[in-house]
């Protein structure tokens, strides 16, 4: 007796894809649509008789993100329009820095204060010198009406051992002679030295002056070559969080760039 082996085959149901259809979703408000999609957000499709195919593939699909806004990168400033260079055009020509940075009117103003501050030191250098040589001879006759008082002292102090009184009274007005030239020699030497030394303080205040016109010229001409490179603008940028109080928009970003 022999068994026999019954195979049995199970056939597998086929697949019945189940559709479920939502309900139609109101639109949106142009103005939301609108503030979505300016910050990059996902714009939900409206709902139609396009059934639900659509709707899956627009959940299914990446959002949408803005690429960022390319940065604009400093512009190259020559060489010769470098702050340091245009801060050497000031020291070379003054005001040349300043006219180079199209700041007129202060190029004027340094350009005449240095002129003539420079005109004033040539008049001043050449009046010091008039003043040291007119000096120096007042010193000379001052020395000579010195040692004329010193030998009018020495032959009235011979005149007094010889005892004679009219060499003694010859002698005596000789020294207050001597004595009243000393003391006139003396006067116009001090009045002369003193007019050397007031117009020698007044040119070394010049000096000063100048050299701190200069200083500002060069330190002008560099500061406003920086600034001729400095960037400021306003520039509406979606992806900035919206305003206070709930309002939607894109806002204004501030952008602040110079180069050196």
């Amino acid at each position: 007796m022999h068994a026999d082996t019954v195979r049995i085959v199970r056939h597998a149901a086929p697949a019945v894809d189940t559709i479920i259809t939502l309900p139609a979703l109101p639109p949106l408000p142009p103005a939301l649509r609108d503030s979505i999609a300016a910050a990059g957000g996902i714009v939900p499709a409206r709902s139609d008789s396009a059934g639900l195919g659509a709707s899956r593939a627009d959940s299914t699909s990446p959002p949408h993100r803005r690429s960022p806004r390319e940065r604009r990168e400093p512009s190259q400033v020559p060489t010769f329009d470098q702050p340091r260079w245009v801060m050497l055009r000031s020291l070379a020509v003054p005001g040349w820095g300043q006219f180079h940075n199209h700041a007129w009117i202060k190029g004027v103003l340094i350009a005449a204060g240095d002129g003539l501050l420079r005109f004033a030191l040539v008049r001043d250098e050449r009046r010091l010198g008039q003043l040291n040589r007119s000096a120096i001879a007042r010193l000379g006759d001052l020395n000579a009406a010195a040692g004329d008082t010193t030998a009018a002292g020495v032959a009235y102090r011979a005149a007094l051992a010889g005892g004679d009184p009219q060499q003694i009274a010859a002698a005596q007005a000789a020294l207050n002679a001597a004595d009243v030239r000393a003391r006139e020699a003396s006067d116009v030497y001090n009045q002369a030295a003193s007019v050397y030394n007031a117009l020698l303080d007044s040119s070394t205040s010049r000096r000063w002056l100048l050299g701190g016109v200069v200083i500002y010229a060069l330190l002008d001409a560099y500061v406003d070559a920086h600034f001729r490179t400095f960037d400021v603008d306003f520039r509406v940028d979606p992806a900035l969080p919206s305003g206070s109080g709930g309002a939607s928009g894109p806002d204004l970003r501030m952008s602040v760039r110079w180069s050196f």
